[in-house]
């Protein structure tokens, strides 16, 4: 008994999955608790829904669960196992490395049944789908606030700017590059710097726009095979404040990082 299988490595698309948690048949009204937690992101990477009916709807998961890194099931007499869905998402961020779900069932209310157990984890594999542009350099910035906690409950802007002046670890001057920006509502940010951006020297800027939970943020870097990653970790009381990766040498299809003393380390905050 347990879950029915240990691990699933799926490509990443905008599919729904689901698992079961098998009891046998239990006698009397039985709750079953499931801890998430892993590298995927709640709806940045992955959302978890309740039930696919039979028009292929799905209805989300409502109340203090969808925010949580737990998930509880009541299976009523006569049940024999809890089912468990969830929603990939196919977002269109470059990922260079797997991602993964784990599920692990962490208390049953029926002791005879928590005791019979086996297989109490289940693992979900993401293998990502996107591939970095040739011509161009993609930035791809993603976040965690926690296991289980949405990402819609941090909030992050990425802008690209030029002519940035540091004094003292400070930035006193900024312009922006009005074409290259990101300001999504929900889930991660993303750009590219293309042909129609001129060659230049750029920074990447950051800003915690609103949120009350610690991030660990990163920004990856990425044309044809090559890829480069930046984590950092943004506390919540810097919501408000910019945050500064560079600089970044354009020069036709070719970017390059310049190491410039009065920038060090990469990270400026403002």
């Amino acid at each position: 008994m347990g879950f029915e299988t240990d691990v699933v490595r799926k490509t990443e698309s905008d599919s729904v999955y689901s698992v079961k948690i098998l009891l046998g048949k239990v006698t009397t009204s039985t709750t079953v608790t499931i801890d998430i937690y892993g590298t995927a992101a709640l709806d940045g990477d992955y959302s978890m829904v309740t039930q696919q009916d039979t028009s292929t709807n799905i209805v989300p998961v409502t109340g203090s669960s969808s925010a949580s890194s737990q998930q509880v099931f009541v299976v009523p007499a006569g049940g024999s196992y809890a089912e468990l869905f969830f929603r990939i998402k196919d977002d269109p961020y470059v990922e260079p490395r797997a991602e993964n779900i784990l599920f692990r069932i962490s208390a049953i209310s029926n002791e005879s049944i928590e005791a019979s157990l086996q297989n109490f984890e289940y693992q979900f594999i993401i293998t990502d789908n996107d591939t970095p542009p040739s011509d161009a350099l993609r930035v791809d910035l993603s976040w965690r606030l926690g296991d289980g906690i949405s990402v819609t409950n941090g909030d992050f802007d990425m802008y690209l700017v030029k002519n940035v002046v540091v004094s003292n670890g400070q930035v006193t001057n900024k312009d922006f590059v009005d074409q290259v920006t990101s300001k999504n509502t929900t889930g991660f940010e993303s750009f590219n710097l293309d042909s129609s951006v001129p060659d230049d020297k750029y920074y990447i800027m950051i800003r915690y726009v609103s949120g009350t939970y610690d991030a660990d943020t990163e920004l990856i870097l990425s044309k044809s095979s090559s890829y480069s990653r930046v984590t950092a970790h943004i506390a919540s009381t810097s919501v408000g404040k910019d945050f500064y990766f560079g600089p970044i040498t354009k020069s036709g299809t070719t970017f390059s990082r310049v190491a410039e003393e009065e920038v060090a380390p990469d990270w400026i905050i403002d």
